[in-house]
């Protein structure tokens, strides 16, 4: 049996094929992540990985400054099997350091500290330096619980939120679609964060609005969109590089 290993964006091929075969479509963020298959190295991402024969495998992505990423797939004869992994920068270590345990009601709520995303309620967040921080959790169909707290050296706060489930909407309203190149830019609707690229923002008031994408590293793009009561305003937008993090 020959497996072969063949990366769409270079063309380069890794190894082996086969007739009863299936393929692993592998896409992460950040991009040029190195990927291993099986405990060998197969290339990096975005790749392609033809030729794997069927069971269960798994799937290893590492990159400096992040976390492994590990999953678990069953590859199906003939079949392409995708994995799309979002790795996590590793905590900074920082003398003096304090942690944050945050929780909700309900939970799977979107957490940003000082307005970066740091993953999903439940959620233990270390390497966070003494003083004050805001603490930002949103979700969807709900209000957004947004509070300032203190943390102290070599100790855990606690934050507990409690959500409140907004009502149906009984007025009119459209919707924002947000995309940008590159992802993962922090979306202002009239000055407030709703969230992260892509991103929809559903029951907006008919009208102008004024719409921010920022990004670290990156020019700020402004936009004004018109909203109309059950229609979808879709904005793109391509974010300069800042030219002053070269100087």
């Amino acid at each position: 049996m020959v497996v072969v290993l063949e990366n769409p964006v270079s063309g380069q091929v890794f190894g082996i094929t086969s007739q009863q075969a299936g393929s692993i479509a592998v896409s992460s963020v950040p991009y040029q992540t190195t990927i291993s298959l099986d405990n060998r190295q197969a290339g990096v991402t975005p790749v392609v990985l033809n030729g794997i024969s069927p069971g269960a495998h798994t799937v290893l992505l590492t990159t400096p400054g992040y976390l492994p990423y590990t999953q678990q797939v069953t590859v199906n004869a003939g079949s392409v099997t995708r994995v799309y992994a979002v790795l996590i920068q590793k905590p900074r270590v920082i003398p003096s350091a304090g942690s944050i345990r945050i929780s909700s009601s309900p939970t799977a709520a979107t957490i940003y500290i000082d307005n970066r995303l740091m993953g999903v309620t439940p959620m233990t967040i270390g390497g966070i330096s003494a003083g004050q921080h805001q603490v930002l959790l949103t979700k969807q169909d709900f209000g957004n619980y947004d509070a300032q707290v203190t943390v102290s050296g070599g100790a855990v706060t606690d934050v507990y939120a409690i959500l409140d489930k907004q009502p149906s909407a009984a007025t009119p309203s459209g919707t924002i679609s947000v995309v940008s190149t590159p992802s993962f830019a922090s979306v202002y609707l009239d000055n407030r964060l709703t969230g992260v690229t892509p991103e929809t923002i559903n029951r907006v008031a008919p009208g102008q609005h004024e719409l921010r994408i920022l990004k670290p590293g990156y020019t700020g793009v402004t936009r004004s969109v018109t909203v109309v009561d059950n229609q979808i305003a879709a904005v793109t937008v391509v974010l300069p590089v800042n030219p002053s993090i070269y100087l």
